[in-house]
């Protein structure tokens, strides 16, 4: 509960963060991965690897310039959500918080799909995590962010 609490607030320090600007995303629900797991990847062997787990063989995983970017890729599970995207990526002296949002639940579709979320952000070796936010209509609640995975400073 602390950490959720503590990551809520981050998202409101606005003097001590700055926002890290999306290069390109990809998102929505047809994935061949239907397990919740989040990675991030620094190198195009690793990426190529990712994608075909993600979308088959067909189409190659898209360029990504390693030498300038990373990618963050979440893969959320199955979830009753229809919609995906990236919250906000901010950044302090020590971190980088990566957020994904999830909404748009139907009052009568209770069906699950696996959701997806891949973005290309500036390479970083700082330390990153990865929140998970619900939109509920068009309101977030802080108080229900998830800590979805932490990856430890590259050293």
């Amino acid at each position: 509960m602390q950490i959720v609490l503590m990551m809520a607030a981050w998202f409101c320090l606005q003097d001590e963060a700055e926002d890290v600007k999306v290069v390109t995303t990809w998102q929505g629900e047809e994935t061949k991965i239907d397990s919740a797991e989040c990675h991030r990847v620094t190198d195009a062997e690793t990426w190529a690897k990712l994608w075909e787990r993600h979308a088959g063989k067909t189409p190659r995983a898209p360029d990504v310039d390693f030498g300038k970017n990373m990618v963050v890729a979440c893969f959320l599970g199955p979830k009753t959500y229809h919609d995906v995207g990236v919250y906000k990526v901010k950044k302090t002296k020590d971190e980088i918080v990566f957020g994904v949002v999830v909404g748009g639940e139907d009052c009568c579709d209770f069906s699950k799909h696996p959701l997806f979320c891949i973005a290309v952000i500036p390479r970083s070796e700082l330390k990153l995590s990865v929140i998970g936010r619900v939109r509920q209509e068009l309101d977030v609640d802080p108080k229900k962010d998830e800590l979805l995975k932490e990856f430890p400073k590259i050293e």
